[in-house]
């Protein structure tokens, strides 16, 4: 559990406490506007949805359904936790499935849970496996 509920709910709706953890079941759905100022000067507003996608199994199938037109994935995980931090692999694995590679997508790695201890997970450990995911999703190509 990476609580990455909390975080959605923090971020898009900053006014808003949740005091107790509500595990994900399916998917939990956030969105937050805001405003960009763009290199020209000009502003824009900027729609970001984010899907707290539910690890379990028998939710595979609506899984599925979020990996079309993604722009970023947030690939959370609980440092406090070697399962969670192992579970990585099973994710990139749906990623290249789907065709989400870093040529098309931005991808964030975050260590969760960072002011809890113990750690199961050390700084080494997330650097190499940061290496490991951008060549998991990066192509080479020639031209």
């Amino acid at each position: 559990m990476t609580h990455s509920y909390y975080a959605i709910k923090r971020y898009c709706n900053p006014g808003r406490f949740v005091s107790q953890h509500i595990p994900t079941i399916g998917c939990d759905y956030g969105l937050k506007t805001t405003n960009k100022k763009m290199d020209d000067g000009a502003s824009t507003d900027v729609k970001v949805d984010f899907f707290d996608l539910s690890g379990d199994a028998a939710y595979s199938e609506v899984r599925n359904e979020f990996y079309s037109n993604v722009d970023g994935v947030l690939l959370v995980f609980d440092v406090t936790s070697r399962q969670s931090f192992e579970s990585l692999d099973s994710w990139l694995k749906k990623l290249r499935k789907y065709g989400i590679s870093t040529e098309n997508t931005t991808l964030v790695l975050v260590g969760n849970k960072a002011d809890k201890y113990p750690r199961e997970i050390k700084e080494q450990e997330v650097s190499l496996c940061y290496v490991r995911v951008m060549s998991k999703l990066s192509r080479i190509t020639s031209s």
